[in-house]
């Protein structure tokens, strides 16, 4: 059965490893000893190689395709892995790939490993279990939104900046920047672009001309991809062209706005499924660059490509039609009864076999140039992904919007995931340990205060942190002692007066 080149390009990564069958092997007691990112490794390089380009070609030949059972063994191991990672957008694509593998030879049904189904059903358990977890944070963006904007109105405008920080990332979270990439939809670019628009004023209330300037160049990115500012009915905007011709005055700002209105703003719509606390500015950036010279590149060279071929097919064709004219002319003359039978053969067979060699080379060519086009695609967003999820600043943020919508379990988790995390700065590890403090998880905020070492001038809050944590867990004497240090340089509020009291009212 022949199978579509796209089908065999969306399961294809050129990538070859010399010994598949030790690979997968190797990625499969990886997995079962829980070592998921060797797994990961292991069996990717299996999967590449039970798919080679030359077991491509030969599939094409002949039609046969032998390692298509180990190809699909690799691929359901890549997905459980990548669960019990919690990347949930790669277990899909492993699972898209199977599916894919699916249409060449059904063989998923034939594989000798019964808790294979199982397994999948219980990632995809878990994987939902997450998303549902997700989808419980997704829903308060629409409230960030709203609570920014009236904090701005009140004059609260750092709380105003926080909020809507938050918001902005929301509606333009890794999910749905991945969405649109695959998509090319973006539903919630207007509350993203509202966002920004609150925060640019806010910051110029603050005095932050820099950072009011920054949401001036990040409106405009978000106009390149869908003019949306024009539609944006909203009681602010000449406040906001004012402070954008003032803090950005050589930065082009959209000009045609909607009638600004002073009606109540609408009742927020239900958030869409999906969404991760915390994004990075640098991300969205390279994701839409990426994204767009891919495209771009992709396009030209295909142009290119099918240029030349077209323009070399046709040089050929007529080269090979007046040479077999000639001949057929010269052959004719010479004995016309004879010979014509024979040249008109000859030149059917000429002709059948330089479109077939014609037809080949596209094809070929063709095959190579959108392998190529999306490996490049692919190879970028998973950089702009995996940048984006490895700032430690992002992970602080997750797990200060957790603690703040009373998920502090999961908050928990996600600070002590930082603090385990090889090569973590000074800086960071002080965040982890103030956000495990302020959540009341001592034994951790203790492990991570005293990780910092010795404490620096200016530090003393830290220190009083750390004489809590102690007492907390019943290191009196130690905590009378950090408390001593700390107390001549920290602000008396009631949360010290009342641990003061408590821990030089303990005995040792």
């Amino acid at each position: 059965m022949a199978v579509p080149l796209a089908i065999l390009s969306l399961v294809f990564l050129t990538a070859q490893s010399p010994a598949p069958d030790d690979l997968l092997q190797r990625g499969r007691d990886s997995y079962r000893s829980g070592h998921y990112a060797d797994a990961v490794k292991d069996l990717s390089a299996a999967a590449d190689a039970f798919l080679s380009p030359a077991k491509v070609h030969a599939y094409v030949t002949t039609g046969q395709l032998p390692s298509l059972d180990k190809f699909e063994t690799a691929i359901i191991y890549l997905a459980l892995s990548y669960s019990k990672m919690g990347k949930d957008a790669d277990a899909a694509e492993q699972i898209r790939r199977l599916n894919a593998a699916e249409a060449i030879a059904p063989t998923f049904s034939k594989l000798a490993q019964p808790a294979a189904p199982a397994a999948i059903a219980a990632a995809q358990r878990e994987a939902d279990q997450r998303v549902a977890a997700a989808r419980a944070i997704a829903e308060q963006e629409d409230d960030l939104l709203q609570r920014g904007r009236d904090s701005y109105r009140s004059g609260h405008y750092a709380d105003a900046v926080k909020d809507l920080s938050a918001a902005a990332d929301a509606f333009l979270s890794p999910a749905k920047v991945h969405a649109y990439v695959t998509t090319g939809q973006l539903p919630s670019l207007d509350k993203f672009e509202t966002a920004i628009i609150y925060l640019a004023l806010s910051y110029s209330k603050m005095g932050k001309d820099a950072d009011a300037a920054e949401q001036i160049r990040r409106l405009n990115a978000a106009e390149a991809i869908a003019p949306t500012f024009s539609k944006l009915a909203l009681a602010d905007i000449a406040d906001f062209q004012a402070v954008a011709k003032r803090v950005a005055p050589g930065t082009p700002v959209p000009t045609s706005v909607a009638t600004a209105v002073t009606a109540p703003t609408p009742a927020p719509q239900p958030a869409a499924p999906a969404a991760i606390a915390a994004a990075q500015r640098e991300a969205d950036q390279r994701v839409a660059a990426a994204r767009t010279t891919a495209e771009q590149e992709a396009e030209q060279r295909i142009a290119t490509e099918r240029a030349a071929i077209q323009k070399a097919a046709d040089e050929k064709i007529a080269a090979e039609r007046e040479a077999i004219r000639k001949e057929a002319d010269r052959v004719i003359a010479e004995a016309r009864a004879a010979a014509e039978r024979e040249m008109q053969e000859k030149i059917a067979a000429e002709r059948a076999a330089m479109q077939k060699t014609i037809e080949e080379r596209i094809a070929s060519e063709r095959a190579a140039l959108e392998r190529e086009t999306q490996e490049r695609i692919a190879a970028d967003r998973l950089a702009a992904q995996r940048q984006f999820e490895s700032n430690p600043f992002t992970v602080l943020r997750r797990a200060e919007a957790l603690a703040s919508s009373g998920q502090v379990d999961e908050a928990n988790t996600t600070y002590l995931r930082l603090l385990n995390a090889p090569d973590v700065s000074r800086d960071a590890v002080a965040a982890v340990a103030t956000g495990l403090y302020r959540t009341g998880d001592y034994r951790n905020a203790l492990r991570a205060l005293q990780k910092i070492g010795t404490f620096l001038r200016g530090e003393e809050d830290l220190r009083f942190y750390k004489a809590v944590a102690l007492y907390e867990t019943g290191s009196y004497s130690e905590a009378k002692k950090e408390l001593a240090c700390a107390l001549p340089y920290i602000q008396m509020t009631d949360d010290v007066s009342r641990y003061r009291v408590k821990i030089e009212q303990t005995t040792p």
